[in-house]
This record gives structure tokens, C-alpha cells and sequence, in this order.
């Protein structure tokens, strides 16, 4: 039987998440220290924040290296919002030059705003999602693909463009959605809309 973790480092917010799971009837364990991971199948990566203060909390408890572990031995790893970009190597987001958990290979940056044509930074409230070219999950049917709730600056940029799965679109197209093997990502909050819940629950039940 698969067992769910969330992480709790202490700066991300995750009783959202918790309410998620319990209202898709999944069972679930909160972890907050490193060696607990190990024992799970599909670990929850959320995040709110600053790149810095995630890192730099994710480092003193030692998740960094839990967590390449997990990756590397092929447990699930879903990142939401900053956690998905704690995965990358960089972020312009950072001022202390932090190097980010180097799960995924590709950079953070941050989204153009565009006053003229009325794309704002924060990029914050409800937008829909589209698929790639390279969408090979299918997490959604075509009839779901809207009303996401989104909250970011900044976006990811991954290597290998192959990952990313479904895009959002605010002025240009960014990232939505990354799928790298066992590691999956999403820039929304999948926790605030029923299409969202879907996806979790299909993550659980990867």
C-alpha cells in the first residue's frame, strides 16, 4: 500500500494541503524531519515563500539531501508552487546566490510584467491550462483543463523542455506543469479547485 508524506519545514503553509487530502480520502502523514521520507512512496513538497528562506530551511534540516535521495531511488515527488521550483538549480529570486535542490536540471525566473497589455506581476488569481506537445500523463480530461489558482512571480525554466507537460499562459506561455520520471511539479495550488484535487489524487495514486 503506497503512504503519503507532507513535508513540513516549517515556513510552508500546508494545512490547505492536509484538508486536500483528507477531502479526497487520502491517508496521509506530515514529516518534518529528514529521516521520515524514506518510509514513504509519494511525497508532498509544497511551499510558500521566498526561494532563500525555503532553502536555506530545507538545508538546515537536512531535506536537501532527503529529498535527492527519495528522487534518486524512485519515490514520487510532487512540488507545489515554491516547491516546485526548489527543485531547479537556480533562482533569480535569490539574493544569497543559493543553490536550489538540483533535482531538476533548469533555472527559476522571474515574469516579465507588460502594464500596456495589463500582465501584472504577482501573477496571482484563477487561469486555465493547456497541454504541451509533450504530454504524456493525461491528468486531466480536455474538459478539465481550467480554473487553476496560481500565485507567482517567477516561473521555472527546465533543460530539458521535453518535462513540461501543461503550460499557463500570462502575456507568454510558462510552465504549468513538469513531469521528470518519478518528480512532478505544478505552479498552481492543485489544493483551491476540484480540477486540482484530481490531479492529487492522481498523484497519490501514482
Amino acid at each position: 500500500m503506497k503512504k503519503i508524506c507532507v513535508i513540513d519545514y516549517g515556513i510552508n503553509n500546508i494545512s490547505s494541503i492536509c484538508k486536500a487530502l483528507k477531502k479526497i480520502n487520502e491517508d496521509y502523514v506530515v514529516v518534518s524531519e529528514k529521516d521520515q521520507i524514506k518510509n514513504f512512496s509519494n511525497i508532498i513538497l509544497p511551499g510558500v515563500g521566498s526561494f532563500d528562506s525555503g532553502m536555506n530551511v530545507m538545508k538546515k534540516k537536512g531535506f536537501d539531501i532527503s529529498l535527492k535521495k527519495a528522487a534518486s531511488k524512485g519515490q514520487f515527488i510532487l512540488g507545489i508552487c515554491l516547491g516546485m521550483q526548489l527543485l531547479f538549480n537556480k533562482s533569480e529570486e535569490s539574493i544569497e546566490n543559493i543553490n536550489g535542490l538540483n533535482i531538476i536540471k533548469g533555472i527559476v525566473s522571474k515574469i516579465k510584467s507588460d502594464n500596456f497589455n495589463n500582465i501584472h506581476v504577482p501573477h496571482i488569481g484563477w487561469n486555465s491550462i493547456f497541454e504541451s506537445n509533450t504530454n504524456d500523463i493525461n491528468l486531466l480530461k480536455k474538459e478539465e483543463k481550467k480554473d487553476f489558482y496560481f500565485v507567482n512571480s517567477y516561473y521555472v525554466i527546465p533543460e530539458n523542455k521535453d518535462i513540461i507537460k501543461y503550460y499557463f499562459k500570462h502575456g507568454k506561455n510558462y510552465p504549468a506543469i513538469i513531469k521528470d520520471k518519478n518528480v512532478i511539479a505544478t505552479q498552481f495550488h492543485p489544493e483551491k479547485s476540484t480540477n486540482g484535487l484530481a490531479i492529487l489524487k492522481k498523484f497519490c495514486r501514482f
